[in-house]
C-alpha cells in the first residue's frame, strides 16, 4: 500500500485498511490458512478484539508513512498529512 492509498483509507471505517495490515503482516509459518477478504471480514465481525487491531493498524501505518493528524481545538480530526 502506498502513502496515498493509506491516506484515502485512513478516515474510513472499512475493513480494507485492516485487511491490508493483515496481508502485510501475514506469516505462513505462524498463521494458517491465509484468509481471503470475505473470510477475514467474517472472522473480524465475530472477534471482539477487532477494534484494538484496527487501532494497532492505524498506529503502524501512521508511523510507517509519517502521517500527521491535524485536529481542531475540540480534538476532532480535520485532516491527515
Amino acid at each position: 500500500m502506498t502513502r496515498e492509498e493509506y491516506l484515502a483509507l485512513r478516515g474510513s471505517t472499512s475493513y480494507n485498511l485492516l485487511y491490508e495490515y493483515y496481508r502485510e503482516k501475514y506469516d505462513g509459518y505462524k498463521h494458517n490458512p491465509f484468509l481471503d477478504f470475505t473470510e477475514f471480514i467474517t472472522f473480524m465481525q465475530m472477534w471482539p478484539g477487532s477494534r484494538g487491531s484496527y487501532e494497532r493498524a492505524l498506529e503502524y501505518y501512521d508511523e510507517k508513512f509519517n502521517v500527521t493528524v491535524i485536529m481542531d481545538k475540540d480534538g476532532k480530526t480535520i485532516s491527515y498529512s
